[in-house]
C-alpha cells in the first residue's frame, strides 16, 4: 500500500468518514489524484505492523502495533489509515519522519510501515 498520500502530524477528524474526506483532500492536495479508501487491503482481521524509528535508540525505535479491524474480517484502506494515524498519535516523537510512505507487507498478516520525511 504505496499510493495514499497521508502526514500522521496532519490534524485529523475523530471519526471515520470525517478520516476518509480528509485523506482524500490532502491526496488531492499533494498528488492531485481521487482517493475513496474503500479497496480491501488486508484479508485478515488482526494485523500487526511493526515501526522502525531509527532516531530512537536501541529497543526504542522499534514499535509493534496490533491493530485490529472494525469488523474483525478485513481492512478497507480507509479503516487502515484511520487506524495507524490513531496509533501513531499515541506514538509521538515523529520528528520530521510523520509521511506514510506505504505498507510492505511480511505475511498475510504483519506490515512495516515506512514513514518518510
Amino acid at each position: 500500500m504505496r499510493d495514499v498520500a497521508w502526514n500522521f502530524a496532519t490534524s485529523a477528524p475523530a471519526d471515520l468518514e470525517g478520516f476518509k474526506l480528509a485523506v482524500a483532500h490532502y491526496q488531492q492536495e499533494v498528488s492531485n489524484t481521487l482517493w475513496e479508501g474503500e479497496r480491501v487491503v488486508c484479508p485478515s482481521g488482526l494485523l500487526t505492523i511493526v515501526v522502525h524509528r531509527p532516531w530512537l535508540d536501541g529497543e526504542k525505535g522499534l514499535t509493534w502495533l496490533e491493530l485490529e479491524s472494525p469488523d474483525k474480517t478485513a481492512w478497507t484502506e480507509a479503516q487502515l489509515m484511520f487506524s495507524l494515524h490513531q496509533a501513531m498519535t499515541k506514538l509521538g516523537e515523529l520528528y520530521d519522519h510523520s509521511y506514510f510512505e506505504g505498507l510492505i507487507r511480511h505475511d498475510e498478516r504483519s506490515f512495516e510501515l515506512i514513514l518518510g520525511s
